[in-house]
């Protein structure tokens, strides 16, 4: 806003500045009504949050969802106004067998969208409330209603998207993901899995946000009526009418409304002979997307589609080449903000790959798609090329170069794209040498920290702890957190925890290397997501207790183990190198049971820490015996804060003024335990929990005194998730 008026007061026309001044006022009022609508909508909710309720939802069959036996949908709820997610389990086929829009009688509990608990992971919760969606219903029961409304026009082409979709489950493999991508904008976890290369190599634009294959499609039905002797006006009311349904059969995307808002209102403007100039069109669309969703430059998808097609606009005239190297370089400061990473390729493959997918795949999927509908040979051949693109995306992907950058503080991200869009408009060899002096000053500024962490992942009913020294000397993690999975063995593909939670915070913040990773012991939760690490991490060491190599269910998680990674056995007495921590426990070898954990001590930033593990009560008993004179600022609470830990002598031996509870949510073991939380108490141990507040981090600078950061203000704790305490 600020640089709108700005720009209107130079022109120093004060009748326009005070025309455009007025009219400022119509997207004002459609804003400002549209917040007062979802408030009153947030409100209505969050007056039935955590209650079981009885609703009546409409739910269209594209927009369910199934992983295993579980589902997930979107539903509109008619008595409430707003949409909400439908999650439950699968207790008929009544779901599985819906091909039309229906209405549901639901029984269940209204819970609102999971807040993240880690720093810099993806705000799910907060998309999705930005699109409308306020909160969850957890289903009990659900049953038809018996006098079903007819569907809506929009309903109905819900329903198309959904025709369209079920016939690609005769498609083979990698036709059905493009096309279901490409098409109609449905993302599984297999796109994810077999085409990774496209994402490691900043290609995923082509699927989601450029919009191109609008303008293939348009081009193609404006041949196709041209060679039917159709008058230009008419084929121009056609295209007008197709693309808001295609808009929405191929799932609302960002970069799909923008082609689209951009495509209609050119056409419009041909029909009435209004003359719009290229940067006069994106400036209509863009405020008429925002009239539509006034959150679309929050979003990165909304942010990099506009700021690339702005690029496109102001580069027509460059070479090819020198337009795509425009597009990469100021793209790259809001993938780097976003993602953290940039491989050193994405130039070269996205030169080669943008004419190969307007000229070859995009065609061959659509005919694909036909020949698929209608039952005629020749899938085989298009899953063949699409195999042999694929096999050399992700082949390059392989190739060195990717770089772990980390997430640039924001204002050096506005710098960045203000240098870099001010070099179109004047080409200036020394706003080049800035906007590369930025680049390098913020890798400097993510790479080499002045201040040390300790920081406790919120990985839900699990443990992962990061120790980090100040400038990154020496990085260590003890464990790496998983899923518990009951006997339910993992899905081929199912993305690990760690890779939303851990790991991304570590490549948030730089770090593609651990020095030292520590095992405390085999179960799931502390060891299960090893394999991620294994395969997006560089670890030099490994450490794990004495006698767990015996453990085959250990030894199967280090399939992804990589050529030079020390493995080694602990046992008291050791030293985690190039760190103060010592190994206090096991004294004998084990089968890195409970009993076996690999209890750790050292002093960092003036403090002395104790991190236990899942070390029974006997065994801390057994520990004051060998080292009667231990204590501990910090202990790491043993087994998520259960009652078979945390011994009353222990923690009074010890004297620990924190105390750092790892448990997750309404988990089924009901951690921690109050006789626990009792024991804190009555102690006057401070206690912070990753159930109730997030991922805890102690921060602290070489020579001072640290200080205590969390994700969420916690119930237990009266300060803001923004603020600290040093000790």
């Amino acid at each position: 806003m600020i640089i709108w008026a700005v720009r209107l007061a130079c022109l120093q026309v004060r009748w326009f500045f005070l025309i455009n001044c007025c009219l400022l006022i119509i997207p004002a009022g459609c804003f400002f009504s549209w917040q007062q609508f979802r408030a009153s909508q947030l409100q209505t909710f969050q007056q039935a949050t955590g209650n079981h309720v009885t609703l009546q939802v409409r739910i269209t069959p594209d927009n369910l969802r199934w992983s295993g036996s579980r589902y997930s949908g979107l539903v509109t709820v008619p008595s409430l106004h707003q949409q909400l997610y439908l999650r439950g389990q699968a207790t008929s086929r009544m779901l599985a067998t819906l091909h039309t829009t229906k209405s549901l009688l639901v029984t269940g509990r209204l819970q609102p969208l999971a807040p993240i608990g880690n720093q810099n992971q993806f705000d799910g919760g907060t998309f999705q409330r930005q699109r409308g969606i306020n909160g969850q219903l957890q289903v009990q029961q659900l049953r038809l209603i018996a006098k079903q409304p007819p569907a809506t026009f929009f309903e109905k082409l819900h329903e198309l998207r959904f025709w369209g979709l079920w016939q690609l489950r005769r498609f083979p493999h990698l036709v059905r993901l493009y096309a279901a991508c490409l098409l109609f904008g449905y993302q599984t976890e297999d796109f994810r899995l077999d085409l990774n290369g496209v994402q490691q190599l900043g290609l995923i634009h082509l699927f989601t946000i450029s919009g191109r294959h609008v303008y293939f499609l348009l081009q193609l039905a404006t041949y196709l009526l041209t060679r039917l002797r159709l008058r230009r006006k008419w084929i121009d009311w056609f295209n007008c009418c197709w693309l808001p349904v295609y808009c929405v059969i191929s799932g609302f995307g960002v970069g799909l409304w923008r082609a689209c808002l951009g495509t209609e209102l050119r056409i419009q403007a041909r029909l009435l002979q209004v003359n719009l100039r290229g940067l006069d069109l994106w400036a209509v669309t863009l405020m008429l997307h925002l009239l539509i969703n006034p959150w679309v430059l929050c979003q990165f998808g909304g942010q990099l589609a506009y700021l690339l097609s702005f690029t496109m606009l102001v580069t027509n005239t460059s070479r090819y080449w020198q337009q795509m190297l425009w597009m990469n370089l100021i793209g790259l400061p809001l993938i780097l903000y976003h993602g953290y990473t940039w491989h050193c390729l994405s130039f070269l493959v996205s030169l080669w790959m943008v004419p190969i997918f307007g000229r070859l795949v995009f065609p061959l999927i659509l005919v694909s798609y036909l020949l698929g509908v209608f039952r005629l040979p020749g899938l085989q051949i298009s899953n063949w090329l699409l195999q042999q693109i694929t096999v050399v995306i992700n082949g390059i992907s392989q190739f060195p170069g990717e770089i772990i950058f980390g997430k640039p503080q924001l204002v050096l991200v506005v710098l960045l794209l203000l240098v870099g869009l001010g070099a179109f408009f004047k080409q200036v060899w020394q706003r080049w040498i800035t906007f590369f002096l930025l680049l390098l000053l913020s890798f400097g500024q993510i790479h080499l920290p002045t201040t040390g962490e300790i920081t406790f992942f919120d990985v839900g009913q699990g443990d992962s702890i990061l120790i980090r020294a100040p400038f990154n000397q020496t990085v260590t993690l003890i464990d790496t957190g998983g899923r518990l999975d009951f006997g339910n063995h993992r899905r081929q593909g199912q993305r690990y925890q760690a890779e939303q939670t851990s790991i991304n915070y570590l490549h948030s913040i730089g770090i593609h290397r651990i020095d030292n990773l520590c095992l405390s012991h085999q179960d799931a939760d502390h060891i299960g997501d090893l394999p991620a690490y294994l395969k997006t991490m560089q670890i030099k060491r490994i450490y794990f207790p004495w006698g767990m190599e015996r453990n085959r269910s250990f030894m199967h998680r280090l399939v992804h183990l990589k050529q030079g990674t020390e493995l080694i056995p602990a046992r008291a007495g050791m030293k985690i190198a190039k760190t103060s921590l010592r190994v206090l426990h096991p004294h004998h070898p084990g089968f890195g049971h409970n009993e076996d954990s690999l209890v750790l001590w050292g002093k960092i930033a003036g403090l002395k820490w104790i991190f236990t593990g899942d070390l029974p009560r006997v065994e801390e008993v057994k520990l004051l015996q060998q080292y009667p004179k231990l204590q501990a600022d910090v202990i790491k609470l043993g087994h998520h804060g259960s009652k078979t830990a945390s011994d009353p002598s222990f923690l009074r031996r010890l004297a620990p003024r924190f105390g750092i509870i790892s448990a997750g949510r309404a988990n089924r073991y009901g951690h921690p335990n109050h006789q626990t939380l009792d024991t804190l108490q009555r102690l006057k141990i401070r206690s912070f929990s990753t159930q109730t507040q997030g991922m805890i981090s102690f921060e602290y600078r070489a020579g001072q005194a640290g200080r205590f950061k969390t994700k969420w203000k916690g119930k237990s704790d009266d300060h803001q998730s923004t603020s600290s305490q040093n000790y």
